[in-house]
């Protein structure tokens, strides 16, 4: 492991080597003030399993981390001011080793169309809160391995609720256990709330209506955990 965190760098070091034969555990950079990479096209990438930028200032997606061939499968870039994510940016000769990306507490509107089965086959986990995203990204819920997909608190430049949509036919995601979509503005849903995702969160959405019918006896049994608000209106249950 390697952990230089709360500092000022500025630039990410071109200090390690993605063809490197030996494969580190975790590297932290997170906590400085790093706005691009050293050596620009010429970086040489990083073999880790885990890598943490996050709070830094990156404003797009380093897209640089998987062309020059890093085998990342933790990905960390929260907070970081991030506006864009290219398309393209995911393309890359071990790509598909990303296991779960953490994308929270940015200025995203939108993914790149690289998010998909194809180029993320074994992604787990994604999660897109804190961003301002106004229209659902659904491309991610084809991945077959998704288990957890956060979208919590969306909000436009003004600092209003911007997310509105509800993914419909979330229900046929065949591995999602974990959704989150709370503090948003969500209205009345009408899809059929899948019994497979053991754990929903819509808390702070104040004009919400759902039915949970579906879901009633999962949650009676203690296999199904709903977050909610005493004063939101649930019916069926």
């Amino acid at each position: 492991s390697f952990t230089c965190t709360h500092n000022k760098i500025t630039v990410f070091p071109d200090i390690f080597n993605a063809k490197s034969i030996h494969v580190m555990a975790s590297v932290d950079f997170s906590y400085n003030q790093i706005s691009e990479f050293e050596n620009g096209e010429n970086y040489r990438g990083i073999n880790v399993s885990q890598l943490n930028l996050s709070n830094n200032r990156l404003k797009e997606f380093p897209s640089i981390l998987f062309k020059k061939g890093s085998p990342l499968n933790y990905l960390v870039l929260s907070g970081n001011g991030m506006t864009t994510i290219p398309n393209g940016s995911m393309e890359g000769k071990y790509t598909y080793m990303l296991e779960a990306l953490d994308l929270s507490h940015n200025k995203l509107t939108k993914l790149s169309d690289d998010f998909y089965t194809v180029t993320l086959p074994y992604l787990t986990g994604i999660d897109l809160s804190y961003n301002c995203f106004s229209k659902f990204p659904t491309s991610p819920l084809g991945i077959a391995t998704l288990q957890q997909f956060h979208i919590r608190h969306q909000r436009d430049e003004f600092g209003n609720r911007c997310l509105r949509e509800w993914p419909t036919g979330l229900y046929t995601c065949p591995s999602m256990f974990y959704f989150t979509i709370g503090s948003n503005d969500l209205r009345k849903i009408e899809d059929t709330i899948s019994p497979y995702i053991r754990m929903f969160e819509i808390k702070d959405n104040p004009n919400i209506s759902i039915d949970l019918t579906e879901v009633c006896d999962y949650i009676a049994a203690g296999y199904y955990m709903l977050i909610y608000d005493k004063t939101q209106d649930i019916r069926g249950c």
